[in-house]
C-alpha cells in the first residue's frame, strides 16, 4: 500500500493523517491475524477429518478383506460340491453300478 504525504512542507505526513494511516494498518493487521487464526484452525480441522477418514478407511479395508476371504471360501466350497456332484454322477452312470 502506497503512503502519500500530503501534510507539513518538510514532506512528513500531518499527525491526524499519521493517526487515520496508523489506525488503518492496526485494523489490517488485526484482520489478517484473525484471518490466518481463522484459516489455521480450519487446517486443523480438515487434518483431523484426514486423519479420521484415513482411519475409517483402514477399518474398511479389514472388513472388505475378510469379506474377500469369505466369498473366496464359499466359491472352493461350491467348486469342492460340484466335483462331488460329477463324481456322484460318474459313479452312478457305470453300468455294473448297483441301483
Amino acid at each position: 500500500m502506497k503512503i502519500f504525504f500530503n501534510g507539513l512542507r518538510s514532506g512528513f505526513p500531518s499527525k491526524s493523517h499519521f493517526k487515520s494511516h496508523f489506525l488503518l494498518l492496526t485494523l489490517q493487521f488485526k484482520f489478517a491475524n484473525h484471518t490466518g487464526t481463522e484459516l489455521r484452525d480450519r487446517i486443523e480441522k480438515l487434518e483431523w477429518r484426514a486423519e479420521c477418514n484415513l482411519a475409517e478407511n483402514s477399518r474398511r479395508d479389514g472388513v472388505v478383506f475378510k469379506l474377500k476371504n469369505e466369498v473366496e471360501k464359499l466359491r472352493h466350497d461350491i467348486d469342492e460340491l460340484k466335483k462331488n456332484q460329477n463324481l456322484r454322477k460318474i459313479v452312478n452312470s457305470r453300468p455294473d453300478a448297483p441301483r
